[in-house]
This record gives structure tokens, C-alpha cells and sequence, in this order.
């Protein structure tokens, strides 16, 4: 979570999200024996997925407008 909140830019945030979704479906699956907590699991799985391309496709909308994905030159672009 930390790589998600100090990140640069939007790759490094990106890469930070990804680690919070692994974690996130580590956690629900833990006790993977029981079925309800796999079906979570698996569910979390799919909703992070989910989540994750509306982000790639901001991030692409985001690089190809401003040929930046740098947060300081990207507020600096738009202001």
C-alpha cells in the first residue's frame, strides 16, 4: 500500500494497486477450505480485474492526451 500511495507517477501507482488486490485476495482466500471464503475470494479476484482495466485505460487515456504519466508534470500541463 505504501508503493500505491507514494508512487510518482501512475505506473508506480499502478504497480501499487496491483499489490493491494493480491494481498486483498490472499486475505479473503485464506481459509480456502470453507466454500463461502472461496467463492469471496474469488469474487474479489474478479472485481479487482475489473478495476484494474478501467485503470490501464485511464492511464492510456491520461499518457496519450498529456504525454506524461509524471504527477508533478502532468499538474503542471494542466494548470
Amino acid at each position: 500500500m505504501i508503493i500505491l500511495v507514494t508512487g510518482d507517477n501512475f505506473i508506480q501507482m499502478f504497480v501499487g494497486w496491483e499489490g493491494v488486490g493480491v494481498c486483498s485476495f490472499m486475505l479473503i482466500g485464506f481459509w480456502y477450505k470453507d466454500h463461502a471464503n472461496n467463492d469471496a475470494a474469488k469474487k474479489a479476484f474478479i472485481m479487482n480485474r475489473i478495476g484494474d482495466l478501467g485503470f490501464l485505460i485511464g492511464i492510456f487515456i491520461v499518457g496519450s492526451l498529456f504525454n506524461t504519466l509524471d504527477f508533478t508534470t502532468l499538474k503542471t500541463t494542466i494548470a
